[in-house]
């Protein structure tokens, strides 16, 4: 069951992370254009946050494969599973708003400046 639990769970988890990741990444770089209009900027910034964003959730999601019990039956594989794609999912939402907020908070401070 142990082997069932891994594959599975890197398979969902990774899935997860690309396909978010690949999302944020074609859909923000409209926003981040519009908070940084310097020329190149908002790509660096895009790529930037797309690297560190994958390596953050890969990294937790390798993390998370040692478990210290052993899988017994397939409710209990699934409920392992889904107790750790649902808190994965739950640190990508949060690392996303939290960016999110970071960023409006930067670029208001850059146009404070600027108008000064």
């Amino acid at each position: 069951m142990q082997w069932t639990y891994i594959i599975s769970y890197l398979i969902l988890a990774l899935w997860i992370i690309f396909i978010v990741g690949a999302r944020l990444y074609n859909q923000g770089a409209s926003y981040l254009k519009a908070l940084f209009p310097s020329e190149g900027l908002d790509l660096y910034i895009n790529r930037l946050l797309l690297t560190g964003y994958y390596l953050i959730n890969a990294g937790y999601a390798v993390y998370n494969l040692v478990q210290h019990r052993s899988i017994d039956s397939s409710a209990e594989l699934i409920s392992l599973v889904a107790h750790n794609i649902g808190f994965l999912c739950l640190l990508l939402g949060s690392i996303h708003f939290g960016n999110i907020i970071i960023l409006f908070q930067l670029s208001k401070s850059i146009l404070t400046s600027k108008n000064n």
